[in-house]
């Protein structure tokens, strides 16, 4: 394969979810285009997104050989994490579960936004997208999508009011098998665009 010097990519990541198993936006929508309307962005994001696959192995050992002679994958994980910047409690109850209401201002009622969690033990599962840009040796600027088909909120951490930082909640995101794909496409993909439709 040919070294491509467009090849190396910086990007930040724009995070989207919808409803579990909503159609994917088509391959012709541009970076920072408008997705399909069951999509929702998850809002401005104040740490880069880590995006962690890892698996565990078990290897086979036989007595005739010192080295293992196979070797299979047991487990394996997808985590994501980042952090949500923006102090909306509508955006927080897709990555914290919960519930979140706002109530409209009248006459000596202030419009007040309450967020309710705890007691609950079952998570959403959402489909989620993550995509970021770059250009290819013709200059034009090309999609890379992270599609999970199906992940829910995974682990807690704090929120620190400080006055030398900006508010962030922690999201966690852990991926789930989605048995309706075909063995061995059950977990995430990945797409990157190489040109434009002709």
């Amino acid at each position: 394969m040919p070294l491509e010097i467009s090849n190396i990519i910086l990007t930040n990541a724009v995070a989207y979810y919808a409803p579990y198993g909503t159609p994917l936006p088509p391959d012709t929508l541009a970076v920072n285009g408008t997705w399909p309307i069951a999509w929702n962005r998850l809002g401005f994001t104040g740490a880069p997104l880590n995006f962690g696959y890892e698996y565990t192995t078990l290897e086979a050992d036989v007595q005739e050989s010192l080295a293992p002679v196979n070797i299979f994958k047991t487990k394996e994980t997808l985590s994501l994490e980042t952090s949500l910047m923006e102090f909306d409690l509508g955006i927080v109850t897709a990555t914290w579960e919960g519930s979140a209401n706002t109530t409209a201002a009248a006459a000596g009622v202030p419009s007040v936004q309450v967020f309710n969690i705890g007691g609950r033990n079952a998570l959403t599962k959402r489909t989620w997208a993550f995509e970021g840009g770059w250009v290819n040796t013709a200059g034009v600027e090309l999609p890379i999508r992270v599609i999970i088909w199906r992940a829910a909120p995974s682990g807690g951490s704090g929120i620190e009011f400080s006055k030398e930082k900006f508010i962030g909640f922690p999201v966690k995101l852990m991926a789930l098998a989605d048995l309706s794909k075909p063995m061995g496409e059950r977990f995430f993909q990945i797409r990157k665009v190489l040109a434009p439709g002709l």
